[in-house]
């Protein structure tokens, strides 16, 4: 089962470091410090090497055999620093519940990256484990960029790059792919949009990216996104990118493109019908099948990466496939809940059932850019296909095949596997320039 996770929490494991999973007793409650306080000072601890102040926290048993000297606490600062860098600063503590367990997520500043320190406590309310996992949402283009403000019903944060010129210059919306996103498109080592928008920079090419809805509204009362659909998630809020983008200082309202990447680029001929003024489209990974096939198929992937299918590998790709099929035939008011629909409304499924985005975007005569990666299992070559052959005579379509890249537009030589994620990766340098040639018309 470990092959189906698709979010690989990088333990610390050399050393014995374990969230003491066998610890069941009821939870205690606390005492003094709250436990963001607690883990924020662990870490300070681990950091400064005062193991005065670190002999004095609750560990659990597992912790306290794992952890008895001066030099066991060095070896997990060293593991921190080897990935990341120095510690640079604390920046937030987030406290979560995951079963039985409370994490308090330390993001925090590194000289390299911004990551997360994981503080995990037992119902005890002892420290049963420490990890950390890279959180490149923290990151920005510092004096680059501006922020701006999206909508005012979901008012969304957006980063707007506009490179210093004498002219008004071309500008890109860089649209989300599937899921709550924030701007930068941060997922473990990955963040794909805050790339972009640097390559673009450079370029002489401004950006604008913004929190996705349902990153920033999330935790809304139980049944407010009932009846959503791709227009709720995605395309309303592109829309209104696009008519601020317009009105913003150094824009060339005329040259406004929009780049959509993996779910972004799958709904982009509904895009460019919504934004008939738009002077072109770029698609990143776009998927051309029906979403609830990807997620088979990219389920088929995981479970042969290793030539060695499990029982409970085969009982969940079973189960996804009967979900599949469920959607297939979906009519409304079917009475499934969205957790019996790969944990989406009916309404958001009713709405793409005869969605058929090669064939929508036939009739677009704008300029295309479609961009796919090699190595990419998420969105594979087989859709590229699919975009190439249902467009081939669009005569302002450009496509574009990086055989080295995988779903986030990294580079790697090696079969793409979703621990690949977790690692500290840039899009490639080839993807901006892509970019610029085709909003320039350098070819």
């Amino acid at each position: 089962m470990k092959k189906l996770l698709t979010v690989i929490l990088i333990f610390v494991l050399l050393f014995g470091i374990l969230t003491g999973c066998g610890e069941k007793s009821e939870r205690t409650p606390l005492k003094g410090d709250s436990r963001k306080i607690i883990a924020e000072k662990y870490v300070d601890a681990i950091f400064a090497e005062d193991f005065k102040a670190l002999s004095k926290f609750q560990l659990s048993v597992q912790m306290r055999f794992n952890l008895l000297t001066k030099n066991q606490y060095k070896k997990v600062k060293q593991v921190f620093i080897d990935a990341c860098g120095e510690l640079i600063k604390r920046v937030d503590a987030i406290e979560s519940e995951q079963g039985d367990y409370r994490v308090v997520s330390v993001a925090s500043e590194f000289e390299k990256t911004y990551a997360d320190i994981n503080v995990v406590f037992n119902k005890n309310n002892s420290i049963s484990g420490i990890h950390y996992i890279y959180n490149r949402i923290y990151e920005d283009m510092d004096e680059d960029e501006r922020l701006v403000l999206i909508g005012s019903e979901y008012p969304l944060s957006g980063a707007l790059a506009v490179p210093e010129s004498e002219n008004l210059v071309p500008a890109v919306i860089i649209v989300h792919g599937s899921g709550p996103s924030d701007r930068n498109g941060a997922s473990g080592g990955n963040a794909v949009y805050l790339d972009i928008a640097k390559q673009l920079y450079n370029e002489g090419i401004a950006s604008l990216r913004y929190d996705k809805r349902t990153y920033v509204y999330k935790n809304m009362p139980e049944g407010h996104y009932d009846n959503l659909t791709v227009w709720e998630e995605t395309i309303d809020d592109v829309v209104l990118a696009y008519e601020l983008l317009r009105t913003q200082e150094g824009i060339d309202p005329d040259k406004i493109f929009i780049a959509g990447h993996s779910l972004g680029g799958y709904l982009m001929p509904r895009i460019a019908n919504a934004l008939p003024d738009a002077a072109g489209f770029i698609m990143l990974a776009p998927s051309a099948s029906h979403l609830e096939d990807l997620i088979v198929r990219q389920t088929e992937y995981i479970n042969n990466l290793d030539g060695n299918v499990s029982k409970q590998e085969k009982d969940a790709l079973a189960e996804f496939m009967v979900v599949r099929d469920r959607i297939k035939i979906l009519k409304a008011d079917s009475g499934y809940k969205s957790y019996e629909l790969f944990w989406a409304p009916e309404s958001y499924w009713l709405d793409l059932q005869d969605y058929s985005p090669v064939n929508e975007m036939q009739s677009e005569d704008r300029p295309i850019l479609i961009v796919q990666g090699g190595r990419d299992y998420q969105v594979d070559l087989s859709e590229f296909d699919m975009w190439q052959n249902g467009l081939k005579d669009n005569v302002n379509t450009r496509f574009v095949m990086i055989p080295e890249l995988n779903h986030m537009l990294a580079f790697g030589v090696e079969k793409s596997v979703p621990t690949e994620y977790q690692e500290l990766s840039e899009v490639d340098q080839r993807v901006g320039e892509e970019l610029a040639d085709f909003i320039f018309n350098r070819k």
